[in-house]
């Protein structure tokens, strides 16, 4: 259990052999084959656990004692509601496009934008892809340096 992970939903269901104090005989959900009118014996040892951070997801948990099914135990049947959370990707490194407005910075970004662009065209790719990623690392290695 502590190899999983804090915001994956676990959900434990099953038969825990242990009697928690002296429990209701209506809340139960296995019968004893010795289980008699006069004699009662009833418990309450099926569980379903949940991790606590979606405690709060379950809405209803309820037993069937009058099902049909060839068990000494009673169906449990859990409702849960679980709301799924959209997760943003966070957007990378944030720039200052104000400092453009310098025009000292401006001219420099300019030229050496203009001398990288120069570079690549001499190279002669002839590959649109290639042109492309090009471009693209001139344009990174500029805002890099920005």
């Amino acid at each position: 259990m502590n190899k999983l992970k804090k915001q994956d939903l676990t959900i434990v269901m099953g038969d825990f052999n242990a009697k928690l104090g002296a429990g209701k005989t209506s809340l139960y959900t296995w019968k004893s084959p010795m289980d008699k009118p006069e004699k009662v014996l009833r418990n309450q040892i099926d569980y379903i656990l949940v991790n606590q951070r979606f405690r709060n997801s379950c809405i209803t948990v309820k037993a069937y004692p009058e099902a049909d099914i060839q068990s000494d135990h009673v169906p449990l049947v859990d409702t849960l509601k679980i709301r799924m959370k959209k997760i943003i990707p966070k957007n990378g490194k944030r720039y200052d496009l104000r400092k453009l407005k310098d025009p000292d910075v401006r001219e420099n970004t300019q030229a050496e934008l203009h001398r990288k662009l120069t570079r690549i065209n001499n190279q002669m790719l002839f590959s649109v892809e290639k042109e492309t990623n090009g471009f693209q690392k001139v344009v990174e290695e500029i805002k890099n340096n920005f």
